[in-house]
């Protein structure tokens, strides 16, 4: 999951925070110009499907078809860690 994060930050968006948790992630990153939320999400949940799916040696649907997101229009939305963000 680390990977696929890494793998377009800079290009498609960019990270700010993320954490991976045993059964889902936690990702806090800002878009860049012309991305979409919903196709950056496919490209994350495809790749490592494809590969969790080798790795445990199975086939079929791996991560939930929904997700919950949030917008975070300025710092009185959501605060980090002791509220630094």
């Amino acid at each position: 999951m680390a990977d696929a994060l890494r793998y377009w930050q800079g290009k498609r968006y960019r990270l700010l925070a993320w954490c991976v948790m045993p059964n889902h992630v936690h990702v806090v990153c800002r878009l860049l110009p012309g991305q979409d939320l919903s196709k950056v999400l496919q490209g994350w949940k495809s790749f490592t499907a494809r590969k969790a799916n080798e790795i445990l040696g199975r086939s079929g649907g791996f991560w939930q078809r929904e997700y919950y997101d949030r917008l975070i229009r300025d710092g009185t939305s959501w605060s980090g860690p002791c509220g630094m963000w």
